[in-house]
Order: structure tokens, then sequence, then C-alpha cells
């Protein structure tokens, strides 16, 4: 090659393109630093642990029949689930409430506003057949910020 005319150049020539290299990922790295980490994707254990963090509860107490109750307050046995699974919730949170003597409540996780549909259906229920049961929502692109509505 004409540029490089001996080893000496080439070396020195190939020092620069290291440095002008190693300086425009550095400033690459330090321009990225400033950007925000995208939050993770929260699990149902996250928003019981924001949950029962807020509301002085206890998360996966073990039950006699070795089933875990995913939130104890001091009165509730609490079931935290998706609201498209309020179904499942009901009977859980019933299970719950029987192996730990307490009252039985759900906290749905709410995706929109449609989903307080949801929470209505438990609230029927609930009323019809007396079952007292307690829910609370929580909204989902929020977790940190626990929004709470109780229903009796």
């Amino acid at each position: 090659m004409r540029i490089f005319r001996d080893f000496e150049s080439l070396s020195g020539a190939l020092c620069v393109l290291i440095f002008v290299f190693l300086v425009c990922l550095v400033g690459y790295i330090g321009a990225r630093a400033d950007e925000p980490v995208p939050p993770r994707k929260w699990h149902e254990a996250d928003y019981a642990e924001a949950w029962a963090a807020a509301h002085a509860g206890v998360c996966e107490v073990r039950n006699a029949d070795a089933t875990r109750t995913d939130i104890v307050t001091e009165t509730h046995a609490i079931e935290v689930d998706y609201a498209h699974k309020w179904a499942e919730a009901v009977g859980q949170c019933l299970h719950y409430a029987i192996m730990t003597e307490l009252q039985p409540g759900v906290v749905l996780i709410l995706d929109d506003d449609k989903d307080q549909r949801y929470v209505e259906r438990i609230k029927r229920i609930s009323r019809r057949y007396h079952l007292c049961i307690t829910v609370w929502t929580m909204r989902k692109r929020q977790p940190v910020s626990v929004h709470v509505e109780e229903h009796e």
C-alpha cells in the first residue's frame, strides 16, 4: 500500500485508528447512559409484592394443605390475578379464606377501563351468594403507584 511505506508508519496509523475507535465507543456509551432504561415486564408476583407493601400484607403464605396464599393481611386472605382470570381468582380466594380463617379478597390487575367488567362480575357473584369477597384493583401499566378501589 502506498500510504504505509514501512512498518513504523503502519503501526502509527493503526494506533490512530484504535484511538479514534475508542473515542467513538466511549462517546456512544456516554450518550446511551442518559437514555432511560426500559422497565422490565412485571409479573403477578411483582404486583402482589407492591400491593402487600402498601397494605401491610405478607406474600406467599404457606397453608396447611401446601397451597400458598398470595397475600395475607390482618383481616384477608387475598388472591392476586390478572382481570381476565377473575373466575379463577374467586375460587382461589375462597379456598385461601377457608385455610386461613380470614375474609376472602381479590386484587385484580386491570389492563384498561374495559377490565372493570370483571370487577363487576366478582361483586355480583359475591352479593348473590353472600360471599363477602373484597375486591381491590391495580392498573397493569402503573404498578409502582398502586391504585386501590375497595369493593364489598
